[in-house]
């Protein structure tokens, strides 16, 4: 079998800082990057979630490198250092580290300028569990930490690299990021696998999959349901995408300016229909929000946020892009109103 490498990402596009990769399962995403760290000697920092799952891979049994061993010869195992952080050892060699996210804001003053990769694996959270609102800016500060002065050294960028199964495409580290409209494009477009955003550094990377190496007996029982279009298709298939659509502004009357994540966002009412629309087209709105404050939070809500949820289940509200349809639909969510 033919793993993702992404070292292949990281050649075709040095001057990224940041690569995400997404796919069906079973391409063996993590078994790539870290047999990639493991050929070229790149010491490495791995980051899973929560400590539970660093506890649990730091067992030998259930090890990521158990693969790598039994294909390599080699004898690479887990030190518990801390609660969520394993020092990784080939022999007596430390070739990396392993960090739980949940576990970064306990520790402080740590210096691990020797790493030149972070790879934090299942960066999407699975639909079951539950997530920390702020594990995005919990991940950027721990890049800065680990990263230091590097630059200023002459050293090239860390690589920050983010693996995960296509299963929700909004989380807080895709919104921190503000890449969940850019993941939904390649969502939507089955002939696009990459996106470059080239002004910022990152690389977004659909893993294609060919459907003849899912000849299984599950394959065949669950084909073609949703499950199964995330599972061996890749796609963010549990999202709703039918209110995504470009509308023209004619004859349109702009009621909302809202600012979200450093970008303005207007919501307009058709004059004769009262068709909304959310889009980034600016227009001369009678209101204005700004999410970065408290209380417009909640006076958007209570003004504008119910009644809009309510249009959107009604089949007269859509949007320009993903973003805008899980801000007004999942408001509540997001800022826990």
């Amino acid at each position: 079998m033919k793993y993702y490498n992404v070292g292949d990402d990281i050649e075709a596009y040095p001057r990224c800082w940041l690569y995400e990769a997404h796919s069906a399962r079973g391409t063996g995403k993590t078994y790539g990057a870290l047999k990639y760290c493991l050929d070229n000697k790149i010491k490495l920092l791995y980051l899973k979630r929560t400590q539970i799952d660093i506890d649990l891979i730091s067992n030998n049994d259930f090890s990521p490198y158990k693969p790598i061993n039994r294909d390599c010869g080699t004898d690479i195992t887990f030190k518990k250092i801390y609660d969520g952080i394993s020092s990784i050892n080939n022999g007596d060699i430390v070739i990396g580290y392993a960090m739980a996210l949940s576990s970064i804001h306990k520790y402080k003053g740590f210096d691990l300028s020797d790493v030149d990769i972070m790879i934090l694996d299942e960066y999407i959270p699975q639909l079951s569990e539950k997530v920390n609102r702020r594990e995005g800016e919990l991940l950027l500060d721990l890049y800065m930490t680990v990263s230091r002065d590097r630059e200023q050294r002459g050293k090239e960028p860390l690589k920050l690299i983010l693996f995960a199964n296509a299963t929700e495409l909004y989380c807080p580290i895709t919104d921190t990021l503000q890449i969940v409209d850019e993941l939904s494009e390649l969502n939507k477009n089955g002939s696009l696998e990459f996106m470059y955003l080239e002004g910022r550094g990152i690389l977004l990377h659909k893993i294609a999959t060919e459907t003849q190496q899912f000849d299984t007996a599950i394959f065949s029982g669950m084909k073609n349901t949703r499950w199964a279009r995330m599972a061996f298709g890749g796609e963010f298939a549990y999202n709703d995408f039918s209110r995504v659509k470009k509308i023209p502004l004619k004859n349109m009357i702009c009621h909302i300016e809202i600012q979200y994540n450093n970008s303005r966002y207007y919501i307009y009412q058709h004059r004769e229909n009262g068709l909304y629309y959310m889009c980034s087209a600016r227009g001369d709105a009678i209101e204005k929000y700004d999410m970065d404050i408290e209380a417009d939070q909640r006076r958007f809500y209570l003004t504008w946020g119910i009644m809009l949820k309510n249009e959107i289940s009604d089949g007269n509200m859509f949007f320009e892009k993903y973003t805008g349809y899980n801000l007004i639909y999942n408001f509540a969510k997001i800022y826990k109103i």
